[in-house]
């Protein structure tokens, strides 16, 4: 779950409804897509987006704000050392998706007719060894990202 200002986004993989924070909960597949919740935190008005996963095995867990509607999510496999293939920051954009809270259910593969996903692109493959994560020693889930304090040149600390 991440907070921009007043708005909340986290995501819903399982299929059983009490998990979901979404007040319109109903089951949802576990493979192919992700749907992320954008909650205003003032009107506790939803609205539900589709992610789709790169692989099916993959798995989400974490979402960082950028602002009130770009996110980077961490997207990986859940494979350790040599053995992992796929581990990125990708950066998500929610403006222009396709509200998805009135449809009862969500394909195993793909997106529905009519639907646009979120925007993704990728930000950082930590994989590339240039940033010297890769190895024995990388664990299989790379657990969180966060903002640090401003560069005294104006980037961001990520």
């Amino acid at each position: 779950m991440t907070i921009a200002g007043p708005l909340l986004l986290f995501t819903n993989r399982s299929t059983r409804p009490s998990l979901s924070r979404s007040p319109k909960a109903r089951p949802r597949p576990t493979a192919g897509v992700v749907s992320a919740t954008r909650r205003d935190i003032k009107s506790e008005a939803t609205r539900e987006f589709v992610y789709p996963l790169e692989d099916k095995g993959h798995g989400i867990n974490e979402i960082l704000a950028v602002n009130g509607h770009e996110f980077l999510v961490i997207e990986r496999d859940h494979k350790p050392g040599e053995l992992a293939r796929f581990k990125k920051i990708t950066k998500i954009d929610i403006a222009g998706a396709t509200d998805v809270s009135d449809l009862p259910t969500l394909p195993k593969k793909g997106t529905p007719a009519g639907v646009a996903p979120v925007k993704k692109s990728v930000f950082i493959d930590l994989l590339d060894r240039r940033f010297g994560l890769t190895g024995d020693k990388l664990p299989a889930k790379i657990e969180g990202i966060a903002f640090g304090p401003d560069l005294p040149d104006g980037r961001h600390l990520l």
